[in-house]
């Protein structure tokens, strides 16, 4: 059996994997970025910056990117709800200024 070799480097883990994992609330909107390409948020999740993309999942109850604007995103969450079923919660992660800088 082959083991992997300690001085290759490991496969990087994609932004979208990542952030599934995580929290909503400990993913942190810190920049915005727009381009001919489309928009791109820049989160913060544990002293990390990822991009993220429309379309891109985040969070467990996976939240689908929607929208990206300067001051926030927009996701489309798919929560079980008892006697309800399968429905769609829009959430919204909202830019978190530091203060002094415009």
């Amino acid at each position: 059996m082959a083991s992997r070799n300690p001085f290759n480097a490991a496969a990087p883990v994609s932004a979208e994997s990542a952030l599934e994992g995580l929290p909503v609330d400990q993913l942190e909107l810190v920049g915005y970025l727009a381009g001919p390409r489309g928009a791109v948020a820049l989160i913060r999740a544990a002293g990390v910056l990822y991009p993220v993309r429309e379309g891109d999942v985040l969070g467990p109850d996976q939240g689908r990117v929607v929208r990206i604007e300067a001051s926030q995103l927009e996701l489309d969450e798919r929560v079980w709800v008892e006697g309800g079923g399968w429905v769609v919660r829009p959430r919204v992660i909202g830019a978190n200024p530091r203060p002094g800088i415009n």
